[in-house]
């Protein structure tokens, strides 16, 4: 099905994977799963994809959310991260190098979320794609330590870009 189509020029994974992986985080669960399951065909085909394409999937979600004036992330709802999650955990094994590729994406994404670029974004949206990729990055299968460690010093970065600045203008006035 997917190659053929693929074969024919009607679709293209590159520019088909960030509008099916915000469907598989926003959507209803009835949706989000089938579509979850295109999205793992398409990592399956071309693991590399996943992280080349995972931002703008997060972005694409965050504004799909912040257009539903009742639409959440936070409570029971892991089943919005299963498919990046089963992902990661079964299209990215073969090297660490991908693994790698995917969390820098998604640290990219948070780390974004500090600098001055977001000010001019819907900020329920902005607050929204952070929802999302704090989600992902608590659930994600962690296989080694060096992944750990890696999110640990991500986190310290994005604290000190974005609560240092803080703290300091606080202590000064």
């Amino acid at each position: 099905g997917f190659r053929s189509m693929c074969d024919l020029g009607v679709l293209h994974p590159a520019s088909t994977l960030p509008g099916l992986l915000s469907v598989s985080l926003v959507a209803m669960k009835a949706v989000a799963v089938p579509a979850g399951r295109l999205v793992l065909r398409l990592v399956e085909a071309a693991p590399p994809l996943l992280a080349q394409r995972l931002g703008a999937g997060l972005r694409a979600a965050s504004e799909h959310l912040a257009a539903a004036p009742t639409a959440k992330v936070s409570g029971d709802n892991s089943w919005r991260f299963a498919t990046l999650c089963e992902a990661y955990t079964e299209h990215l094994t073969d090297t660490r190098q991908l693994r790698d590729q995917f969390l820098s994406a998604a640290v990219g994404e948070m780390l974004s979320l500090a600098s001055d670029d977001t000010g001019s974004c819907d900020s329920r949206a902005v607050l929204l794609r952070g929802e999302l990729v704090a989600g992902l990055l608590l659930r994600l299968p962690l296989r080694r330590e060096a992944e750990l460690v890696r999110l640990l010093q991500s986190a310290l970065q994005f604290m000190s870009l974005r609560a240092a600045p803080l703290v300091t203008e606080s202590g000064d006035s």
